[in-house]
């Protein structure tokens, strides 16, 4: 496992205990999505420049219908829309918010068989 494959593995536990802990039983499970490419545009997910630092955009939302925690990367120019976005409307849902959730919400049924 490398380092970068550690750190996003302790960050989604975090995350995990987290979630539990604010949502209680509304969280039964977590599902890292590592399928290739962005599921905001299909680009290359890599390393991008975050307050001058190297960073990753690891994000996560409660899929509710199935409990679980899904947790994913995305590129940098996703991740850049959305922190722009949400300096000018906090606490707003994007577009581009509903359409990685669907294609995350897909990409799990398929995870799962269905």
């Amino acid at each position: 496992m490398s380092i970068k494959d550690r750190e996003v593995h302790e960050q989604l536990e975090q995350l995990f205990r987290l979630s539990q802990m604010k949502f209680g039983s509304a969280v039964r499970s977590r599902w890292f999505h590592d399928g290739d490419g962005c599921p905001g545009c299909g680009g290359k997910i890599s390393i991008m420049k975050f307050k001058k630092k190297n960073a990753l955009s690891l994000n996560a939302f409660i899929f509710r219908v199935h409990g679980v925690l899904i947790a994913y990367l995305l590129c940098g120019k996703c991740a850049r829309y959305i922190f722009r976005e949400a300096e000018t409307n906090p606490n707003t849902q994007t577009e581009l918010h509903n359409q990685i959730e669907k294609n995350l919400k897909s990409a799990y049924l398929r995870h799962l068989g269905h």
